[in-house]
């Protein structure tokens, strides 16, 4: 992704189908896919939530002719490095100096181990159950809004540039009800070599969608994400004039020098959703 703090189809595409705004549909559907997710057996790898999922009205811009199974196969090939064998993911290559997994930048372990866990965890924090622990369910064996003490939405974000891959679990519930609050999941991951925009205002590559703006000021819609800083980062090597030890060199420091254009200081950028930022097409994906 061109930006460090993105979302991207696949996150967008989970986190709206658990939070939807229909609270016993939200409720039965993180119950469904936590369910999974403890049940490896069944369904051995991540990306197995989606036969669950299934969204039919995943159409992202600039799609291919079956957008579900190009997102499946882009998690399990890019996030988690697997193998796969006919129609069969099997595990990813055992580690070796130099090999990385997916399409992370110098780092290797089990993204897909991390990704599982991390989502499980995020759907017992909303539900207010204990790890491992039953979620509680109406004499139908129903789980609804009802027979939950909280039923909170969970947001997905995704921050790169770090040197090896984890996640931070967040929530907060407002005081004043404290079935009224949100989890947050931010995977914090290494680059995936793509080219960093250094110019935030300038003319995104993936904007099929036209949802990228320069200072927006319309904050109405439901889902949003917005970017903020200096509209021009350059990196370039600065000497550095610390002392060395008898026979170390110094070498050059990347320094990222944040440049005003013209009268503007700083800018704000809402990111196209080909590059990782939010659509809010319609109908919404609320399905």
């Amino acid at each position: 992704m061109p930006y460090h703090m993105h979302k991207g189809h696949t996150w967008q595409t989970i986190d709206r189908y658990l939070s939807t705004k229909h609270l016993d549909k939200r409720a039965a559907r993180k119950a469904l896919v936590l369910g999974a997710l403890r049940d490896e057996g069944t369904y051995p790898r991540f990306t197995d939530i989606f036969k669950l999922i299934s969204p039919s009205s995943y159409t992202p811009p600039g799609s291919p002719p079956n957008p579900l199974d190009a997102l499946i196969a882009h998690m399990n090939e890019d996030w988690f490095g697997l193998e796969k064998t006919g129609s069969t993911w099997g595990l990813q290559k055992p580690y070796a100096p130099g090999r990385t997994t997916g399409f992370w930048s110098n780092w290797y372990g089990d993204a897909e181990a991390i990704v599982r866990a991390t989502t499980a965890r995020a759907i017992e924090v909303s539900f207010n159950v204990d790890h491992g622990s039953d979620i509680p369910t109406n004499d139908n064996g129903e789980v609804t809004d009802e027979t939950v003490s909280r039923n909170w939405p969970i947001e997905f974000w995704w921050l790169c540039g770090m040197r090896w891959l984890h996640a931070s679990l967040t929530w907060r519930h407002e005081h004043a009800n404290d079935r009224h609050g949100v989890v947050v999941v931010t995977w914090i991951t290494p680059g995936n070599g793509d080219e960093m925009y250094h110019d935030l205002d300038a003319p995104p590559k993936h904007n099929e969608d036209h949802t990228f703006a320069i200072d927006p000021i319309d904050a109405s819609t439901r889902f949003g994400s917005w970017i903020v800083g200096q509209p021009n980062n350059h990196t370039y090597g600065a000497k550095s004039w610390e002392g060395t030890g008898v026979g170390k060199w110094p070498s050059p420091v990347g320094v990222t020098h944040s440049s005003p254009e013209g009268a503007h200081v700083v800018t704000t950028v809402q990111p196209a959703f080909g590059d990782g930022g939010v659509s809010n097409q319609q109908p919404e994906w609320d399905y």
